[in-house]
């Protein structure tokens, strides 16, 4: 069969402009780059200082001093609010109003270099001004080094440094406020001795881990690539967090940002080392190394780059941890200085580090991912933008949604041309209203492609709505959108794809599709970080654009409907067929969440599975109030267990200081003369969890237990422990729930079975006693009851 001339034609248009695009600028020269508006006041106003507004700098001075006395660092700290941005000491001549650090003549010290910033500013093409603007945003550190004058008090001398430029405001459109700044006189304070950066190993004395870097080739030629390694080896028992191009807020991960590259490109960290999976202590999954592990950074020499001296900077954000315990996150400043110019026999130079903290990193971090692919220019952008969301329809995760949509382009066959366009604009409609949506949270609220698959109520969810949406594939229920799911009614106006139904599977398929990141939507995304919100719109709605254009594509050609076998009985075993494979999505979707939700997300399909049992139950033809209650119903019953299920099985925060139950663990705390509870308890044990919920883990128990001293086991019985059923059956017992209370210097413990009462725990506490000290410990002869019976 022959594909139709015209629909060759425009998929090989499509195909060549995306990749046109792409090499419209990576290949050409870096003129030709299509430039976006700069944020400025065209209008030229300036807000004079003394007005109401908020100060969008503020600035900070200190310095340190060498061990000799003789030489310092001087620092000057500008911190910038959000949404503003200043020019940097090297803006060029014909551009917007540069800054300048100036230090007047003293009799204290004298400078010996010039005011370096810590990070490289963000260049932003020429636009309103003839010449790129150099900006800084956020925090930017400025030093300078300068030499004592004898006879001057190295821990009192008077710096009055000087600052002068201009802040701009960043809004839409091009129509952000500048306000002039200074002249400034910056107040600078002594901080003692400066900590000497160290190169080689290098160890931070709060965490578990050895640095290693290195840069290779030291000396390069103008086009060649240097290599940036960084080695990290934890010690034993220590591991330290998988590395990430942005910061997580589920763990501290490993981050290494480049802050001064002296506008070079640079790519993301990588590594081959293995990782390892496991739980961190809140129960989040993480991914960590405990063997050495090396991750490199490569930078790219401009090919035109003048022959000279280099410094190359950076900073690193880490954490080292236990399977139990977690060292405060660390950061690290490396820096290494690299020739360009003719090769030479050294080839490799060590990193130099210095103290940095995690929150320095994790800003930085933020930055440099946006500056990675600053030299794409918007067109660049927008191909990878179509090509990445073409691919996205590749990906599992949208591979259910992908097949369902195949089943009613069948349905579309003999349909008129105007409705199969029509049903397939609907559908990109509504996959592209996701992207805007997605467009407007990584906008305004900072929220990155798929990051809400990291909020535990959006997962739970997300399988909800797929579990509900498989038991509509094998018929327990009907899904109210005509031609959503398909149905086995015989009403054909039901059985064909209406435009709601077409809508709603577009943003289904979108919000699967999350979970997963194609080729090429790596940059684009990150491209997006140091955008005006308008350019994030425009680069999802094409990568939207990109996803959806196979539909457009046959919306254009209905002819290719054709090319699918004709609407039949085998629609409806696909459809059945489906339905297992969107249960297979529920069960990824599972791994996804925390182990302490299973149950509850389980126990919520079970409510969803008969409320919708229960709606399938009302026949097609049923009147519309009798339909309105069966929904109501349903609705009510899921909603209900839904509630009790997450409000009772899920994890809860323990008041009790637990420990693990042990018998030297017992025999040490009675030795000790303390007042000992043991708890026999399993997670499979819902008698046991009621208890626990509503008897022992109370605010009334731990008042009794902190005021008595009492020391508290866990005797976990979740899996199976000849340890602890022998100490059932020492106690006469063989099965739990079963709490045990042993008074100070007694073994005669009270012990009570079965289901609790808060006042029982209280009276078996208080009828136990408090623990005695060292000093008033001796063998206790007081006569103890069994309260068992009283206790029920």
């Amino acid at each position: 069969m022959r594909v139709p001339m015209r629909f060759r034609n425009l998929v090989t248009t499509i195909c060549f402009l995306a990749v046109g695009l792409m090499a419209f600028t990576t290949g050409a020269d870096d003129d030709l780059q299509l430039t976006l508006p700069q944020q400025f006041d065209v209008g030229g106003g300036f807000d004079l200082p003394g007005g109401n507004q908020d100060d969008p700098v503020t600035f900070s001075g200190s310095y340190v001093v060498s061990a000799n006395g003789k030489q310092g660092r001087l620092s000057i700290q500008a911190d910038i609010a959000e949404h503003w941005h200043i020019y940097s000491l090297t803006q060029k001549p014909g551009g917007p109003v540069k800054s300048t650090l100036t230090l007047p003549d003293s009799s204290n010290i004298r400078l010996t270099g010039e005011f370096t910033p810590n990070k490289d500013p963000h260049i932003k093409p020429a636009d309103i001004f003839p010449v790129p603007s150099e900006e800084f945003t956020g925090t930017v550190i400025f030093t300078a080094p300068f030499e004592i004058l004898p006879g001057a008090d190295p821990t009192k001398l008077t710096i009055q440094p000087t600052f002068e430029g201009q802040a701009c405001e960043d809004q839409e459109g091009g129509f952000g406020k500048c306000i002039p700044l200074g002249p400034l006189v910056v107040e600078v304070g002594y901080e003692g001795v400066a900590e000497e950066p160290t190169a080689g190993p290098y160890r931070d004395p709060a965490a578990h881990v050895e640095l290693v870097g290195l840069v290779t080739p030291s000396t390069v030629q103008p086009g060649d690539t240097i290599r940036i390694e960084i080695t990290a080896t934890p010690d034993t028992p220590y591991h330290i967090y998988d590395y990430d191009v942005q910061p997580s807020d589920a763990y501290s991960k490993t981050l290494i940002a480049m802050t001064k590259t002296n506008s070079w490109s640079f790519t993301r960290a990588t590594t081959s080392a293995a990782t390892e999976q496991g739980t961190d202590t809140s129960g989040h999954k993480v991914l960590y190394h405990e063997q050495p592990v090396t991750w490199t950074v490569e930078v790219r020499v401009p090919k035109d780059a003048a022959e000279g001296e280099y410094t190359l900077g950076g900073m690193m954000g880490y954490q080292t941890c236990t399977d139990s315990k977690c060292d405060r996150p660390a950061g690290a400043s490396f820096t290494a200085t690299v020739q360009v110019g003719p090769p030479t026999e050294t080839s490799t130079v060590a990193l130099t580090f210095g103290k940095s903290s995690y929150r320095e990193a994790k800003q930085a971090s933020k930055l440099s991912f946006a500056q990675m692919d600053q030299n794409l220019s918007l067109l660049s952008v927008i191909g990878f933008s179509l090509l990445g969301g073409l691919i996205l329809n590749l990906m599992p995760c949208v591979l259910p949604v992908i097949g369902l949509k195949l089943m009613s382009f069948a349905e579309q066959g003999g349909e008129s041309r105007g409705r199969i366009f029509a049903l397939n604009l609907w559908y990109a409609i509504g996959l592209i209203s996701v992207f805007l949506v997605l467009a407007t949270l990584s906008a305004f609220l900072n929220m990155g492609w798929g990051e809400q698959f990291t909020y535990t109520w959006f997962k739970v969810t997300m399988i909800a709505v797929v579990f509900a949406m498989a038991l509509s594939f094998l018929g327990t229920w009907e899904i109210p959108i005509p031609g959503f799911a398909g149905t086995g009614q015989a009403n054909k106006l039901q059985e064909k794809e209406g435009y709601a139904g077409a809508f709603f599977k577009g943003i289904f398929t979108t919000i699967l599709a999350t979970p997963c990141s194609g080729p090429f939507l790596g940059p684009v995304f990150g491209y997006t970080l140091s955008q005006p919100a308008y350019v994030t719109y425009v680069i999802f709605g094409c990568v939207g654009l990109g996803m959806a254009s196979p539909y457009l594509v046959v919306g254009l050609a209905p002819s290719l409907v054709k090319l699918l076998p004709r609407p039949g009985a085998w629609m409806e075993t696909f459809k059945q067929a489906m339905a297992f494979v969107l249960l297979g999505t529920v069960v990824y979707l599972f791994t996804t969440i925390n182990g302490g939700y299973f149950v509850a997300t389980l126990a919520l399909l079970v409510a969803i599975w008969l409320a919708c049992w229960w709606i399938g139950r009302t026949p097609f033809t049923a009147s519309f109030p009798r339909k309105a209650m069966t929904w109501i119903t349903g609705v009510a019953i899921a909603s209900v267990l839904g509630y009790f299920a997450f409000h009772y099985l899920t994890p809860h925060e323990k008041l009790l200081p637990w420990k693990p139950y042990s018998p030297d663990a017992l025999a040490a705390a009675r030795a000790e003369g303390k007042t000992v509870m043991i708890d026999f308890t399993a997670d499979w044990c819902l008698t046991c969890q009621a208890n626990s919920r509503f008897a022992i883990e109370t605010p009334k128990v731990l008042g009794v237990v902190e005021e008595n001293d009492v020391v508290t086991l866990l005797a976990d019985w979740t899996d199976h422990s000849a340890t602890i059923k022998a100490k059932l059956n020492e106690l006469g017992k063989d099965s739990i729930p079963m709490l045990a209370v042993y008074p100070a210097g007694s073994d005669d413990p009270i012990v009570l079975p079965d289901l609790l009462k808060e006042a029982n725990v209280v009276d078996a506490l208080e009828l136990a006693g408090p623990s005695q000290t060292s000093d008033t410990a001796q063998g206790s002869d007081t006569a103890q009851q069994d309260v068992s019976t009283a206790m029920r």
